[in-house]
């Protein structure tokens, strides 16, 4: 696994007295260790669902931009976001 950084998490401009829930306690970590100071591993909890009945299409990809992707700069629908995520499917 590569070394984890704080872009990676995209808090890279958030303050650092702000709460933030994350998914481990290596990310926990690594915030705290950034100068953030209310930091909560609270575990991933959409992966703990119960299977669905959904059935994946073939060649689909689902993609979850972060909640925090306009406050940084960036656009969910952004032509460059759509074209990497097509260029990875």
């Amino acid at each position: 696994m590569k070394d984890l950084k704080l872009e990676d998490l995209g808090y890279y401009f958030t303050p650092r007295s702000t709460p933030v829930i994350v998914a481990t306690k290596i990310q926990k970590e690594l915030m705290m260790g950034c100068g953030f100071t209310n930091v909560l591993a609270g575990g991933l909890p959409f992966a703990y669902l119960k299977k669905s009945s959904i059935i994946k299409k073939p060649g689909s990809l689902l993609v979850m931009p972060p909640h925090s992707i306009e406050f940084n700069g960036l656009s969910a629908f952004d032509d460059n976001l759509f074209n990497f995520i097509e260029s990875i499917r």
